[in-house]
């Protein structure tokens, strides 16, 4: 089912736009920014050897990320890999080149700062998806160790295409993890680059669980000289688990993924607001944490709130999704999000527990929960989003 979104927001700076979801900061946080580098809005850049990381609230055999990438490059000294060195000329002949370290290679020495994307299990790789010094992806497994150390495992596959360099691609990456009859999927543009099944798609140690619970993105790494960037934005995470109102068919395709922001209060007012109008604590571009809030310490309240409109027009969403900030001041608590269509309330996504620190809780669905029929921009304009203690 799917499990997140982010168009990536640019509020706040780096920290308010990252740290709420990518809560692991792989080796620093330096040389991760948010700016306007796609056509269609912000996205995280990646200049340096860093990486963001996140738990995933399920513990999977299969799954899958997709995301808007862009790599460039135009003042290097090449391309570093741990078999040769070069200077290559990428994008149908232009001149450009750019640095990375590409993960297969069996050394001591530093590997997997060339991946664009990866699935570990309690900080060690299963899979990591790189780019090739040739503009070609590959998927790589893990050895004994993570990609970092001496004894690595093996390349899973490549592809014969290569990403052309300063041009926006849409990437998906579906995974099962399993000795024997794992697999993998890498489409770019809606085609299929990588197909490979019946492959061993675990880390070699196996003491590590056959599960992924944490994904990650970067790990571009360079040379002196180089200003190789790695550019992400519209990202979604899924599991290989169904239900009825939340599966990954028509899904897999390119996207774009905007934000609404509540606009008047909805039906459901069961929190209590630090002022008058609830959907005005929560409708802040850039979150401002306890400058204004609602809080319910009663098991079962309720918020809900009106939107503005769909911000994308022209086209039906292919999915709704409902995203909040929030936190525990005092003992155990947990929260979900739900939507409210027709004057009935349907909870979406999973109970998550609350933290004495802020952090964003989601909940998606691709269809509607009240007849699991596809979202209409009609259907979309009319659901309440809203907020559940559920503990």
């Amino acid at each position: 089912m799917l499990i997140f979104f982010e168009p990536v927001r640019q509020y706040g700076g780096v920290a308010a736009s990252l740290v709420r979801w990518w809560t692991q900061f792989i080796d620093g946080f330096s040389g991760i920014s948010v700016g306007d580098y796609f056509e269609v809005g912000p996205g995280i850049r990646f200049s340096a050897g860093q990486a963001l990381g996140h738990t995933l609230p399920f513990g999977s055999v299969g799954g899958g990320i997709g995301f808007r990438f862009r790599h460039n490059a135009t003042n290097g000294s090449g391309f570093t890999t741990l078999r040769s060195f070069m200077t290559q000329g990428i994008d149908q002949g232009a001149i450009h080149s750019y640095s990375i370290s590409v993960s297969h290679t069996g050394s001591s020495l530093t590997h997997y700062l060339g991946s664009i994307a990866g699935i570990r299990s309690g900080g060690i790789e299963h899979l990591v998806l790189t780019i090739e010094h040739t503009g070609q992806l590959s998927v790589v497994r893990g050895g004994l160790g993570d990609l970092r150390g001496p004894l690595m495992g093996a390349l899973v596959a490549t592809s014969s295409a290569s990403m052309h360099v300063d041009t926006e691609h849409f990437i998906e990456w579906e995974w099962s993890i399993d000795a024997v009859a794992g697999f993998v999927k890498v489409w770019v543009d809606g085609d299929l680059w990588i197909n490979q099944a019946g492959v061993n798609t675990r880390n070699e140690n196996l003491d590590i669980p056959a599960i992924g619970t944490e994904i990650f993105i970067g790990h571009c790494n360079k040379n002196a000289g180089s200003d190789a960037t790695w550019d992400y934005r519209d990202l979604y995470v899924f599991d290989k688990a169904t239900s009825t109102f939340n599966d990954i068919v028509n899904v897999l395709q390119p996207v774009i993924i905007d934000w609404d922001y509540p606009a008047a209060d909805g039906a459901e007012v069961d929190w209590t607001p630090t002022v008058v109008n609830h959907f005005e604590e929560v409708d802040d571009v850039i979150p401002d944490d306890d400058g204004s809030y609602i809080e319910s310490t009663t098991v079962g309240h309720r918020d809900s709130f009106q939107n503005v409109g769909l911000p994308i027009v022209g086209v039906d969403p292919i999915a709704v999704a409902v995203m909040f900030l929030a936190r525990t001041t005092a003992g155990a608590s947990s929260t979900q999000p739900f939507l409210r269509i027709g004057g009935v309330n349907y909870d979406i996504g999973v109970p998550e527990g609350n933290t004495g620190s802020y952090t964003y809780q989601a909940g998606v669905v691709n269809k509607k929960p009240s007849d699991g029929t596809a979202f209409t921009v009609a259907d979309y304009n009319a659901i309440e989003p809203g907020v559940l203690k559920v503990t």
